[in-house]
């Protein structure tokens, strides 16, 4: 839901958090989720017969020892994935293919820690 500068934004900010890990040797991202104003995900929910719900934080944490296979936790309305740089360097660049639209992933792409991209843009689920 949400536009290109946005996910730039976004793949800027994890590119910055690789670049830390790099100079550090770890680090963490939290990216607050902000529903869009103009969309009623209740009304949408009841009219397709499912339950949406938003949830507060996408937070990653990125680290040496963290195994490519690490799958996210989810506690609360928060998403936490942990990554080591090859996984995170791959999250940034299926963020970028979502801005190239000639390389958009489909609906249903495996994205990093378990989580898959959806149709809008980055819009993991």
């Amino acid at each position: 839901m949400g536009d290109d500068h946005t996910l730039e934004t976004l793949i800027e900010s994890l590119q910055g958090l690789l670049d830390g890990y790099r100079t550090y040797g770890s680090g963490t991202r939290r990216y607050k989720c902000n529903p869009p104003l103009d969309f009623d995900h209740v009304a949408y929910g009841r009219q397709h017969g499912v339950r949406i719900e938003w949830l507060d934080s996408l937070v990653v944490k990125t680290g040496p020892d963290v195994p490519n296979d690490e799958t996210y936790s989810l506690e609360g309305k928060v998403v936490t994935i942990r990554v080591n740089p090859t996984s995170l360097s791959q999250m940034i660049t299926g963020a970028r293919a979502q801005v190239d639209k000639s390389k958009r992933y489909g609906h249903g792409s495996s994205a990093t820690g378990g989580l898959w991209f959806s149709p809008d843009w980055l819009g993991v689920e």
